[in-house]
């Protein structure tokens, strides 16, 4: 027995002479002694009594040691075919418009945003094709996250969708629900309450900051502010549905995130939202094209000061008392080779990352002629494999092969590794503290 290269530790915490363990494999955590620290450090060798035998029997199970390098290669081969794989529920992106009622300062879409709404007839087609993928995976979930532009601008393809969608599930014994990332300017209670009938779950909104730091970064299209608008909507739909705040920053904005989280506690809201989360503006497509072929862009998620800011809002949501997103702020992507999960746009081309829509050459196919592996998806079968150049990685579970759209952005290449250790270490390290002591906290 030896330890797994997929684990990692930081020492003497949350006291000196304990010592957080942590798999991220299995996502695992335990804390442990001195002795039993130094019988996994001797590991094969052990001279230890039963009762150290059994603790190491224990951490076995929970995926900390390994009987050998081939028991280690199978965990982690199944990991990531079980990542690639799930077809059980399927996850399906739909955008019913690339119109927007907002003129975000850093908008992603930038160049994409068009009057251009998915018609019925499309929507009808939307519905018999992802119906199709339930029944080719024989899935017990179905999942759909309609998104835009803002999707809440074309409330039609939204109903005949989800609508269509939940009578084809209903006799068919799949649970079906749906989701909204909008940015809550039309969620009105009305909506709320008419969507609820078609299997409204929860929505996503968007406030980045407080007040005036959120209006210049998201105003209106007409230059008005939305922030009064937004928060008035969300203070009535948390108590209807799941809501989650994001909020996005930079050196402009990121000094007003505590007084957004003071204020939305004060209108009661941190115990009644489903999660916050917030990340730093990235770079866009529209900044990749703009670049000369075979030029490096900086990553901001390569960077340890973006990690920096990243766990100390959280520690600041965590502390007001706040739900956050569960694990350790890194999570492997799905998306790329999975095809239970995928992304329709208005037109009803498909896409395997909703980050890529509105830019034609890396559509997978259409709902007319299904995936066809181009795009984004070419390659898809050895794309499932990518991991393995970081199989030695302990990080590798977390991240696997790293982002497309990020490999995209930085380099213009979606295969090239775009390695963020640096990034990554600080964000386990820091957020597996916290993740300790929140949880201490609320066990006491």
């Amino acid at each position: 027995m030896t330890r797994s290269k997929y684990t990692l530790f930081v020492e003497n915490y949350p006291d000196r002479g304990k010592h957080l363990f942590f798999c991220t494999r299995t996502q695992a955590m335990v804390v442990v002694d001195d002795d039993l620290m130094a019988a996994i450090e001797e590991l094969p060798q052990f001279s230890g009594g039963k009762s150290t035998a059994d603790a190491l029997t224990t951490l076995s199970g929970m995926g900390f040691l390994v009987q050998n390098e081939a028991e280690e290669e199978a965990n982690i081969t199944r990991y990531f075919q079980a990542l690639k794989s799930d077809n059980t529920r399927i996850d399906a992106t739909v955008l019913t418009t690339y119109a927007c009622n907002f003129a975000c300062t850093y908008c992603v879409e930038e160049g994409v945003k068009a009057a251009v709404h998915m018609d019925e007839q499309t929507a009808v087609r939307t519905v018999a094709y992802i119906g199709d993928r339930v029944q080719e995976h024989n899935a017990e979930k179905l999942f759909v996250s309609f998104y835009g532009g803002e999707p809440l601008l074309n409330l039609k393809a939204m109903r005949i969708v989800a609508g269509g969608l939940q009578e084809y599930c209903k006799p068919r014994g799949v649970e079906f629900s749906f989701g909204i990332t909008t940015n809550g300017a039309l969620l009105t209670p009305a909506v709320v309450e008419d969507l609820l009938g078609f299997g409204l779950k929860g929505v996503k909104v968007t406030l980045d900051g407080f007040g005036p730091h959120h209006d210049r970064k998201r105003p209106f299209a007409d230059g008005r502010g939305s922030f009064d608008r937004i928060v008035e909507n969300v203070y009535h739909a948390v108590e209807k549905i799941d809501v989650d705040v994001g909020g996005n920053f930079d050196h402009e904005n990121i000094d007003s995130f505590p007084r957004l989280l003071d204020h939305l506690k004060e209108l009661g809201l941190a115990e009644k939202l489903h999660r916050v989360r917030f990340n730093p503006i990235s770079e866009t497509p529209r900044d990749r094209a703009s670049m000369p072929d075979n030029s490096e862009m900086t990553c901001i998620y390569g960077e340890t000061s973006t990690a920096e800011r990243l766990v100390e809002l959280r520690r600041l949501a965590l502390e007001r008392g706040f739900p956050v997103d569960p694990g350790v702020g890194v999570n492997a992507c799905a998306m790329t080779a999975n095809s239970a999960v995928f992304t329709i746009d208005p037109t009803g081309k498909i896409f395997k990352c909703p980050a890529f829509v509105g830019h034609g050459e890396f559509a997978a196919g259409s709902i007319a002629t299904g995936e066809t592996g181009g795009g984004a998806a070419a390659g898809e079968a050895s794309a499932q494999q990518l991991w393995r150049r970081c199989s030695d990685c302990p990080y590798v579970p977390l991240c696997g092969e790293g982002c497309q759209f990020g490999s995209y952005l930085r380099y213009g290449d979606i295969s090239r590794l775009n390695c963020r250790k640096d990034f990554i270490e600080h964000m386990v390290r820091e957020n597996l503290k916290l993740n300790y002591r929140f949880r201490q906290n609320k066990s006491g």
